[in-house]
């Protein structure tokens, strides 16, 4: 698998995003669209993985199911988190697997 299409028919991915320190979180998110470069997902604006992004544009995502237990491969990218609108969404542009 290679792109961003990789995680795009899941209901559910793992959201890794990364606090000012370097560490890692993972959060399951439920996917609701893909439009053929970005995949997008919902979350509250005021969550901590909006707030991680807002300093650290990193992610890692990965197929997952609802609790975040991952399965395939994991796919590195960056944020491109829309603030002007009530939900979040993300740009995830894949530069290759890290697993």
């Amino acid at each position: 698998m290679s792109g961003v299409s990789a995680p795009a028919g899941e209901k559910y991915i793992s959201l890794t995003t990364f606090k000012t320190d370097g560490t890692p979180v993972a959060t399951p998110v439920w996917v609701v669209g893909y439009d053929g470069r970005r995949l997008l997902v919902w979350t509250g604006l005021g969550t901590w993985k909006v707030k991680r992004l807002r300093s650290d544009p990193r992610v890692i995502v990965s197929a997952s199911d609802l609790r975040g237990r991952t399965r395939g491969e994991s796919y590195d990218g960056w944020d491109g988190c829309s603030t002007s609108r009530r939900e979040a969404s993300w740009s995830r542009y894949s530069t290759g697997s890290t697993a």
